[in-house]
């Protein structure tokens, strides 16, 4: 017979699990609507602004012979951006990076000491020490909540840096893509060399004034910065519903087993009850 006390604690125990659970959920799903609209908004401004920079790359003549686009003719180390995230608790967010990283690693025979790895969240900094990878100290950054562009721009300014120095030959960006709450994708991005930046105004001629030459080396890393800032905007509202999502399976679960338990007590109650009547129906017979 199961000892009562001891299903009772665990009931009580998985119940107050379940209600953790139940409150993380409750607040992801506040933050996925949150980052959701945030994410889209972003998209707005994007949109306009790599039309922006379409026209300037299509009417400044050159444009696409500079190093942005050609590459470094030396050959160097490739750079890897992680995005992950600074907290656990979201299901595969974080490990789908990982396995992805280390699947693109195998599949282009890309050795471990030819590679950079740069993580944005603490998950992935403690994933880039305990493997021993290649690494930037100074462009490892956290992954807050509130995402914001100024704490990022030092990081791609440095990564850019390196790759105008041809200490690296590309940047490539990894994270999570959300598609919808229960649905998102891994998406390996090469940030640079360009292959091209799409314009809905190709067919317009501008006249642009200027050093053609400096306004390409201002524009392009503007480009680039807000292109990683859309990817931490689109992995954090993946990781607010891959956290909602776990915390929701964990609350089913907990309900699960509170069930079970609940049987099982009811089971271990009942036969302590019918023990007792017959200790007592034992007991009466022998007074007779």
């Amino acid at each position: 017979m199961a000892n009562l006390k001891d299903v009772k604690r665990r009931i009580e125990s998985t119940k107050k699990t379940s209600q953790i659970t139940k409150a993380m959920y409750m607040v992801s799903n506040s933050k996925v609507r949150r980052s959701e609209k945030n994410n889209n908004k972003y998209q707005d401004y994007i949109k306009l602004f790599n039309d922006l920079v379409g026209v300037v790359i299509n009417n400044v003549e050159g444009a696409k012979q500079s190093v942005y686009f050609q590459g470094n003719k030396e050959k160097s180390k490739k750079c890897f951006l992680l995005i992950t995230s600074d907290k656990g608790l979201a299901g595969s967010f974080n490990s789908n990076v990982f396995k992805n990283f280390e699947n693109h690693l195998e599949e282009n025979k890309i050795n471990k000491d030819d590679i950079i790895v740069v993580s944005i969240g603490k998950v992935g900094i403690s994933y880039i020490e305990r493997k021993g990878y290649n690494t930037i100290e100074d462009a490892n950054i956290l992954n807050r909540d509130e995402v914001v562009f100024n704490e990022l721009m030092d990081t791609t300014l440095q990564l850019i840096d390196l790759y105008l120095k041809n200490e690296i030959s590309e940047i490539n960006i990894i994270y999570n893509h959300y598609i919808n709450s229960i649905s998102q994708s891994l998406i390996i991005q090469k940030l640079v060399p360009l292959d091209d930046v799409a314009s809905t105004k190709d067919h317009i001629s501008y006249i642009i004034e200027g050093n053609s030459r400096d306004l390409i080396h201002k524009i392009i890393p503007m480009y680039l910065q807000n292109v990683v800032y859309g990817t931490i905007l689109d992995s954090k509202t993946c990781e607010h519903s891959s956290r909602m999502q776990a915390m929701k399976q964990a609350t089913d679960n907990a309900s699960e087993v509170i069930e079970r338990f609940q049987i099982l007590y009811n089971r271990a109650r009942q036969e302590q009850i019918t023990k007792e009547l017959i200790d007592i129906i034992g007991g009466s017979n022998v007074v007779k």
